[in-house]
């Protein structure tokens, strides 16, 4: 088809077979690109459906992924909200429980500082008291016991 075809002359015109068989020839060819035509047109009214599909769902994923994105955007503020707020309230609990110790600590303190007192005190008077008992036992006088001799002798007798 690249060339122009070259037909013998005859002596009223060109050789009409060869017009004819040539005629015939071009007439298949376009025949045949215009069903090569109409595939292409229905590969291409194809594609161009794929290619729409695609584009739809591409338009629906990134729209999932962004809703995604947001979500786990939304999920972590709110994460970091509750983690910030459980350790102020932990650090509110820990103040007060520190709050509280110290005054425990300071009644436990002064409730020694009592005691110790009274302790001396009571070492001072059981001391005392010990020296009294002590003092009791050293100047308790026991009876003269009789002699033992004289018991066995009165018991020979006896008998």
């Amino acid at each position: 088809m690249s060339d122009k075809p070259k037909f013998r002359v005859m002596k009223n015109g060109y050789d009409r077979f060869e017009v004819d068989s040539t005629i015939e020839f071009y007439e298949k060819e376009i025949r045949d690109l215009k069903m090569k035509l109409e595939i292409c047109a229905i590969k291409l009214e194809q594609s161009t459906l794929i290619m729409d599909e695609l584009r739809a769902r591409y338009v629906n994923v990134r729209s999932i992924l962004n809703n995604k994105d947001l979500m786990a955007e939304n999920v972590s503020k709110q994460a970091l909200k509750e983690a910030n707020e459980i350790i102020k309230s932990a650090q509110e609990n820990a103040d007060i429980i520190i709050r509280e110790a110290l005054a425990i600590s300071s009644l436990i303190l002064t409730d020694l500082s009592r005691l110790s007192g009274s302790v001396v005190d009571m070492k001072d008077d059981v001391k005392e008291r010990i020296n009294e008992l002590y003092q009791y036992i050293e100047d308790f006088k026991l009876p003269e016991l009789p002699n033992i001799k004289w018991l066995e002798e009165v018991e020979n007798r006896m008998h």
